[in-house]
């Protein structure tokens, strides 16, 4: 015996319905939207002017420094040389963008550790957190315990959305500690918790001062053009692999990605406001 559907739980039914379809849409429209506001910001970078301060410059360990160095092998030796000559240059800050977990065994492994110590709180090292292939688990490294408990450290760890980085940590938790970014430390910014901004996709890359390790070595590049200036040590040479895609510009080296992090929050506290306008 088929029994009939009271006509009030009929309309009920009917409403259910019809909220979950609004909530439907507007979940797909929030998703559409954030698409077109990632679209747009990468047109808008595709036409970008805006040259970068000047105030932070690379040193590189590029291909012509690695081709000048014995078997393509830049020694601790050399790092510590590096370290030294950017102190003596009285520069601002130094941020290593390297770690050398498997280098500590090396015969000149302490002269860098004494280099680093010598240049006290000028100097910050680089505490790297990546993604294990394959998976979800991700693996730290912190700087040795070589380097005392005083060494500045930072976080420099990169995420990324569709294959391109859109935004950078200000403050990054890994293992249970919350660290600061390279961007965060040259801009005077904090943050208690873990957070991220988005990038100001508007600065030209190519306005980024980059020199060779080998020309600082060398005494051709020193005082005139770092003193004063926040250095990032990283490498440019292809061997490294370590490039990554910026909406909207070429694929960069990593230390270009910390300069254009830490203009984007000199220049103020970045809003995402993400595809609200789109919506709107």
């Amino acid at each position: 015996t088929c029994v009939p559907i009271p006509v009030k739980s009929l309309i009920i039914s009917w409403r259910t319905i019809a909220l979950s379809l609004l909530v439907a849409l507007a979940v797909g429209v929030s998703s559409a939207g954030e698409m077109v506001d990632r679209v747009l910001d990468a047109v808008v970078a595709r036409l970008a002017t805006r040259p970068v301060s000047g105030e932070i410059v690379i040193v590189a360990l590029d291909e012509r420094t690695m081709a000048q160095s014995p078997n393509r092998n830049f020694s601790m030796t050399q790092y510590s040389n590096v370290v030294d000559a950017v102190n003596r240059a009285n520069a601002k800050r130094l941020l290593i963008d390297f770690y050398f977990d498997r280098r500590e065994g090396d015969s000149d492994f302490p002269r860098f550790v004494n280099a680093i110590k010598h240049m006290g709180d000028r100097v910050v090292l680089a505490v790297s957190t990546r993604q294990v292939p394959g998976s979800d688990e991700k693996v730290t490294i912190f700087p040795s315990q070589k380097f005392g408990p005083d060494v500045p450290t930072a976080s420099i760890a990169i995420e990324s959305e569709y294959w391109q980085v859109w935004s950078a940590p200000i403050a990054y938790r890994a293992e249970g500690q919350l660290l600061p970014t390279f961007a965060s430390i040259i801009a005077g910014k904090h943050s208690d918790t873990p957070k991220s901004f988005r990038l100001d996709l508007g600065y030209d890359t190519r306005s980024i001062t980059e020199y060779s390790a080998a020309d600082l070595l060398s005494g051709k590049i020193g005082a005139r053009e770092l003193a004063g200036k926040d250095v990032i040590f990283a490498p440019t040479a292809p061997s490294f692999q370590d490039y990554f895609y910026l909406p909207g510009h070429d694929r960069i080296p990593v230390g270009f990605l910390h300069v254009i992090a830490a203009e984007t929050l000199k220049r103020g506290n970045p809003v995402d406001i993400g595809w609200i306008p789109t919506f709107l």
